[in-house]
């Protein structure tokens, strides 16, 4: 699929999905962004999940929130925490919970689990109760309502962020650069 430029925007996505014997899903994607006057956050898929509040199990960067610029103190083990903890209630709404150099998670409920696992080059996740847009739209964390699902991201590459809004921006290295491919690969297993 090549997407249709938006305000000289665009993304080539090839994407192969299979369905293995085993019960596996596999995800194969190319990402290609292209424009010329873009900073992108991230590059990877959104999902959003129809349950409020799963345990959530990852391998990956923690235990708090890192970002691939803000990973020094973040050390790679299992992790263990509900869903609705990912988010961080700053004093105006901003997207939070991201991890970085993920190679597993999984989601848990009552019903059974969802595990999402890396065939290749570890990923970034972030979990939110929230949407990208009501985080936007609401101002401040009293004013978002009552949610009864879960937002999760899983990201070929993230953006860092630099110093901003006090500071300098992100170093180029950890800028995402629209002049190149990415590649994410993963698994989905649903589990008893």
């Amino acid at each position: 699929y090549c997407g249709e430029a938006l305000n000289d925007i665009a993304f080539e996505v090839t994407t192969k999905w299979t369905i293995r014997e085993d019960g596996k899903l596999v995800c194969e994607s190319k990402i290609k962004p292209s424009g010329t006057k873009i900073e992108l956050a991230r590059i990877g898929y959104h999902f959003v999940l129809d349950t409020k509040g799963p345990e959530v199990e990852y391998f990956g960067a923690g235990p708090y929130e890192n970002y691939r610029d803000r990973k020094s103190g973040a050390f790679l083990g299992r992790y263990c925490l509900k869903a609705k903890d990912f988010y961080f209630p700053y004093a105006r709404n901003q997207e939070s919970g991201n991890r970085e150099d993920v190679r597993e998670i999984t989601f848990k409920t009552e019903s059974g689990s969802l595990n999402f696992a890396s065939l290749g080059k570890p990923f970034a996740i972030c979990v939110n109760p929230y949407s990208p847009l009501e985080l936007i739209e609401y101002t401040h964390p009293p004013e978002l309502p009552p949610s009864g699902k879960t937002e999760f991201g899983i990201y070929a590459e993230t953006r860092g962020l630099g110093g901003e809004s006090c500071g300098p921006p992100p170093m180029q290295r950890d800028i995402i650069d629209t002049a190149r491919s990415y590649s994410l690969s993963f698994t989905i297993v649903p589990l008893k």
